[in-house]
């Protein structure tokens, strides 16, 4: 006699049908190529991280203490007034009304400066965000009185974009655009004790010799 099916044994068939074909799905996905955006992307991140690798190790060389976000908080318990500190990964505020993160902050006593570091080698996106980086940078200098870095690498940013943001820094005093083999001279430049200060093409401070400090 051929046994009879019942809706349990269907219920049952059926999730595990549906299981198989889950199961497929999930495979098809991972066996799919990568996207050029994705390797595009994933390449991006790579060469960014190692922009910051090097900053960090100019920024040792240059005498500042470099440590995590997270280090430095409990690091304020037992604040030492004399250490240059270059925190990573740094909260600061935005343009858009919320707390983001940046590369570096630098603490040189009463000196605060935010450092942004981009790299673009090919054609792509990233200086599509140089307005926002520009804005974030004028936000930061007027309403909390730090300075602001940003450290620019590759040839991939087009023409026009690297000829808006220089432009920027030329104009804005306490918003520098550097290289990264400039910074090591930047770190090491004099500041204005309350003399006029002009900026040159990079928007590095440049002050007569009698109103020159050492940093």
């Amino acid at each position: 006699m051929r046994p009879t099916s019942t809706p349990c044994s269907k219920g049952r068939t059926e999730r595990v049908r549906k299981a198989w074909v889950g199961f497929a799905a999930a495979l098809a996905l991972l066996a799919a190529p990568v996207s050029a955006q994705e390797r595009a992307g994933t390449r991006a991140n790579a060469s960014g991280d190692r922009l910051e690798t090097e900053i960090a190790f100019t920024l040792k060389a240059n005498g500042y203490a470099v440590l995590a976000n997270s280090e430095w908080e409990q690091r304020l318990l037992y604040a030492q007034p004399d250490v240059r500190w270059a925190i990573t990964n740094a909260p600061y505020d935005t343009i858009y009304g919320s707390r983001s993160f940046i590369e570096f902050l630098l603490i040189d006593g009463e000196r605060e400066i935010l450092v942004e570091a981009k790299r673009q080698t090919s054609s792509g996106s990233v200086d599509e965000k140089f307005p926002f980086i520009y804005h974030n940078a004028l936000l930061n200098i007027e309403e909390h009185g730090r300075e602001f870095v940003f450290v620019m690498d590759g040839e991939g940013s087009r023409e026009g974009a690297r000829a808006w943001i220089m432009e920027r820094a030329t104009q804005t005093p306490g918003f520098t655009v550097l290289g990264p083999d400039e910074l090591a001279g930047w770190l090491s430049l004099p500041i204005c004790a309350g003399a006029e200060e002009t900026v040159d093409a990079t928007g590095a401070p440049s002050c007569t010799a009698a109103a020159q400090t050492a940093k």
